[in-house]
């Protein structure tokens, strides 16, 4: 493996690591000026790495138990990083809107994919199954539907 492919998994290491470590400043370190996340929970990217630890504080709030589990961890020579993962917690609030927590846990597959300039993140993305997620947390009603058939 080349040093600049090592370079790039170990700044990775550095942010993921970070979450399960509650640690807000590296958070901040770990993001170009600019840089921005993306999360399905998240109306629009957030930008800076200021705003990432923000939310990483929320998640931490809502989910005290939070963490993440890796499970594959890669990288390419033009500075993508891919991370396989499992987030698990307990949500036990409290929730800034004010829902009340649901008291159940969690256990959510996702991947997120990075783009890093030098050391710093330029872009973070996360995508994960909301609907799993929701239904683990009891916030979903679904309902039975009926097979349609259609006319030849």
């Amino acid at each position: 493996m080349s040093t600049k492919l090592e370079k790039l998994l170990e700044n990775s290491r550095r942010n993921f690591d970070a979450w399960n470590n509650r640690d807000a400043d590296t958070i901040v370190a770990t993001y170009a000026e600019n840089g921005t996340y993306t999360h399905p929970a998240l109306p629009e990217p957030l930008v800076g790495g200021q705003a990432v630890a923000e939310w990483a504080k929320t998640v931490w709030t809502v989910l005290p138990e939070f963490k993440l589990d890796l499970v594959s961890l890669d990288a390419t020579e033009n500075g993508i990083v891919v991370n396989e993962w499992v987030y698990s917690g307990t949500d036990t609030g409290p929730h800034r809107d004010g829902t009340p927590p649901t008291e159940r846990a969690v256990k959510c597959p996702g991947v997120s994919i990075s783009q890093f300039d030098g050391d710093k993140i330029r872009w973070h993305r996360v995508y994960l199954d909301r609907l799993d997620e929701q239904l683990q947390y009891d916030n979903v009603e679904l309902k039975l539907t009926q097979h349609v058939e259609l006319a030849p």
